[in-house]
Parts: C-alpha cells; sequence; structure tokens
C-alpha cells in the first residue's frame, strides 16, 4: 500500500511538474510574442513617421520652391524678394510690373520680432502669392507700398501664428491683425493645413482670409494639393460681397533645381449676385538658376472670365525671382540638404 501511495505521489508530482513546464513555456512564448510584436509595431510607429514627415517636408519644400504665401509667412529669417513680372493676354496685351517685399529681423530687440516691407503690390498686402499671379493675367494693379512690425506669437511644426501691424504708405493708414496657421498629417500620403487671416485697416475696415490645403504625396515623389479660399473686404462687401476660389496642383519635382506645376482654378464671388467669375488653366516650369538666390518661371496660361463673356482667353507669364535669405539656399533648405 505504502509502494501504491509512493507511485501515486510520484504520479502526481511529475503532473505538476508537466503543467508548470507547459506554463511557463506558453509564458515564455506569449512573452516572446508579446516582444515581436511590439518591435514589429515600433518598426511601423517609426515608418509612418517617416512617411509622414516625408509628406510635410514636401509640402514645405513646395511652398518655399514656389515662394508661397505659407512659407514667407512663417519663416523668422531676414528676406528680400525683388520680382519682376511680364505678363501677356490676348484680351489686355503685354503688362511689366516689378515688386519689392522683404523682412529685416531684429535679433537685438527680439528673436520673434521682424520690420517688414511692400512695395507695388495688389489690391491687399495680405493677398497670397499665388492668387497674384492669377490677377496679373486680368487685373489692374494698384500701388500700395506698406512698412510694417511682425511678432511671431508661436512656432511650430503643427501650430504657428504671428501678427503683424504696419502703415501703407500712398494713402496713410494703419492696419493691424492676425494669422494662424493649424497643420495635421491625414494619413501616411495626406497633409491638411489651415490657416486664417483677420486684419483691421483704418480706411477700408475689416478683411478676412481663410485657407484649407490638402496635399497628397505621390511615391515618385510627385504631389497634388488642393486648395480651397475664402475672402471677404468690409470695403468691397457691395462690389463682390464674399470671393471663393477652389484650385488644384499638380507638381512634378524634377530635382532640387526645377520643378513643373499644373493648375486648374475657380473664383467665385456673391455680389452683386452669386454667380462664378472666372476660370484658369496653367502651366507652370521653375528654375533655381546662376545662383541659390536667383529662380526663373514661365508658362502658358488659358483664362476664362465673366467679365470677357467667357472668351478664351490665352496668355503667357515669365517671373524673375530674385531672393535674398539668411541661412541655407532657398531651394535646398526644406529638403534637409
Amino acid at each position: 500500500m505504502n509502494r501504491d501511495h509512493r507511485a501515486a505521489g510520484h504520479s502526481a508530482a511529475f503532473f505538476a511538474q508537466l503543467v508548470l513546464g507547459a506554463s511557463a513555456l506558453v509564458c515564455c512564448g506569449t512573452a516572446g510574442a508579446e516582444d515581436k510584436h511590439s518591435e514589429e509595431m515600433g518598426r511601423v510607429d517609426t515608418a509612418h513617421l517617416a512617411v509622414s514627415n516625408q509628406v510635410d517636408t514636401f509640402a514645405r519644400w513646395l511652398d518655399a520652391f514656389f515662394n508661397d504665401d505659407n512659407y514667407v509667412e512663417e519663416e523668422a529669417d531676414s528676406r528680400l524678394d525683388l520680382r519682376q513680372i511680364v505678363t501677356w493676354n490676348d484680351l489686355g496685351g503685354t503688362a511689366y510690373r516689378s515688386r519689392v517685399s522683404g523682412r529685416i529681423a531684429l535679433p537685438n530687440l527680439s528673436r520673434k520680432l521682424s520690420l517688414t516691407f511692400e512695395g507695388n503690390q495688389e489690391e491687399s498686402v495680405f493677398e497670397d502669392n499665388s492668387e497674384r499671379r492669377l490677377n496679373d493675367a486680368t487685373d489692374a494693379s494698384l500701388d500700395s507700398p506698406a512698412v510694417g512690425l511682425r511678432y511671431i506669437l508661436k512656432a511650430g511644426k503643427r501650430y504657428h501664428t504671428v501678427m503683424h501691424a504696419g502703415v501703407r504708405l500712398n494713402n496713410p493708414s494703419f492696419f493691424l491683425g492676425p494669422r494662424f496657421r493649424y497643420s495635421q498629417e491625414l494619413n501616411d500620403v495626406w497633409l491638411g493645413r489651415y490657416s486664417q487671416r483677420i486684419f483691421w485697416d483704418v480706411d477700408d475696415g475689416w478683411e478676412s482670409q481663410s485657407r484649407v490645403d490638402f496635399d497628397r504625396l505621390f511615391s515618385n515623389g510627385h504631389l497634388l494639393r488642393h486648395t480651397a479660399k475664402v475672402d471677404w473686404r468690409e470695403d468691397k462687401k457691395h462690389d463682390r460681397g464674399i470671393r471663393y476660389t477652389l484650385s488644384s496642383t499638380f507638381v512634378q519635382r524634377l530635382d532640387d533645381e526645377d520643378a513643373l506645376s499644373y493648375g486648374i482654378s475657380s473664383q467665385f464671388s456673391t455680389k452683386p449676385q452669386s454667380s462664378w467669375k472666372a476660370h484658369s488653366l496653367s502651366v507652370r516650369y521653375r528654375r533655381n538658376f546662376f545662383r541659390d538666390w536667383a529662380f526663373i518661371e514661365g508658362g502658358p496660361f488659358v483664362a476664362f472670365e465673366d467679365n470677357h463673356n467667357w472668351k478664351v482667353n490665352p496668355g503667357v507669364q515669365i517671373v524673375l525671382d530674385i531672393i535674398f535669405q539668411d541661412g541655407m539656399s532657398i531651394a535646398n533648405r526644406e529638403a534637409g540638404e
């Protein structure tokens, strides 16, 4: 009987050891699987971050290379932009225009403060650069040079806020207002950006400019941008009311020194009645040449406008930009080179 008890005891001990061994193997396997899963998820997160950063980096390169308002407004470096524009269109003939703009950083007062100046601008000192190119084809220029101060309230990848105050010189008047921008990676290939500008002018009253960009990066390094803009000016509330601009741009980056841009744009306004005002198609080639600070841009466009009874209005525009800026060259600074 004692022999049976010892046999039973040995069997129980063996079974217990077997259960413990199996449990240990399961635990080790689970821990190993969890470690492997964590390692894989870490690689996925790293890859996602790298791809997301590529979208943001390419979008900023695009803004810098094409001298877009998104880039110009947010840089803190001293800068001087000399621009010569030659535009020909079938219904308006040839127009020659020159513009001078820039800012001077004031590091002795504050790293966030800069002196700004604008010369030979369009209707608004805050008008978007891309919109100026569209309006150059058809609108008359109104010289409105201005000087002012710009202070960066918050600078970051996701949020950026500046305050701008100044004086128009031709018909002296004071203006003041902030600009806010928010960016968000929507997924691995899409980036969304929203910017809002509100300012007040002593003579012209209030003005609001809202802009939304959706950028889509392709594996071959090209980028598609959809843009919606809404503008309202108190001094033009009876002439055009609220103006909407919808555009799409496909950018083919050839290398760090040149790129092709294909664009389509439409403008709408609510006054004197809600209607479609203009439509345009364009192709632009831009190249950094001779020196880091010299850019040449040109290409054909076709415009259709309500005030010309929607007649086909082909044209060509050539732009020469001379841009001096502290630090790296404009062509490569956002490429990380």
